[in-house]
């Protein structure tokens, strides 16, 4: 289970890039359509971070795993703030040993000379982590940043869409996300 602690604290990208993108009269407050254009960036940054296994703003996540062998369910990896092992009996045993191999393979190793808890029967890990490229939308790649406003503004002019074919990504946020789809083996 998935579980976010901590929601970003910043949009995926400014209302006014989208507003510019869609050739917006954002200058005519009678025309403000700012809460409609933030809806569209947040379900377009959603759609995007689930289609890759993302976070593109830093948040906190909890994960509960059964397994060690499974790696961490978003990237990048910036951090993880917590690992415990719950027995059986659901009592937590904080676990020290470990470190991030790598936050591009999000998986969490045992330090020199400690040895990995196992995981009992009815017994988990809870990891509590944290994730995003930063903590503004410059962090964020420039091509993942045109597909985040690609979407959005697809949403925009589609709003009033019922055709099934306008529930698919467009073409065009497909080839800018290809290159961060998880591969899995």
């Amino acid at each position: 289970m998935l579980e976010q602690l901590t929601p970003p604290a910043a949009l995926a990208i400014p209302i006014e890039t989208l507003a510019e993108h869609l050739h917006l009269n954002t200058a005519a407050p009678e025309l403000d359509e700012s809460d409609t254009l933030q809806r569209f960036i947040e379900a377009a940054t959603a759609t995007i971070e689930r289609q890759i296994q993302t976070a593109f703003i830093m948040q906190t996540w909890r994960w509960t795993t059964a397994t060690w062998c499974a790696p961490l369910p978003l990237t990048p990896v910036a951090g993880i703030e917590s690992v415990e092992v719950i027995d059986g009996a659901g009592e937590a045993v904080p676990w020290d040993g470990w470190f991030l191999i790598d936050a591009s393979q999000q998986r969490v190793g045992t330090r020199k000379g400690q040895t990995r808890p196992s995981i009992l029967k009815d017994g988990y890990a809870v990891i509590t982590f944290t994730t995003g490229y930063g903590t503004g939308w410059t962090d964020i790649p420039p091509d993942l940043r045109q597909a985040i406003t690609l979407l959005a503004a697809h949403y925009y002019e589609h709003r009033d869409a019922v055709d099934d074919q306008l529930a698919a990504l467009p073409f065009g946020v497909i080839s800018l996300i290809a290159p961060y789809r998880p591969i899995r083996l």
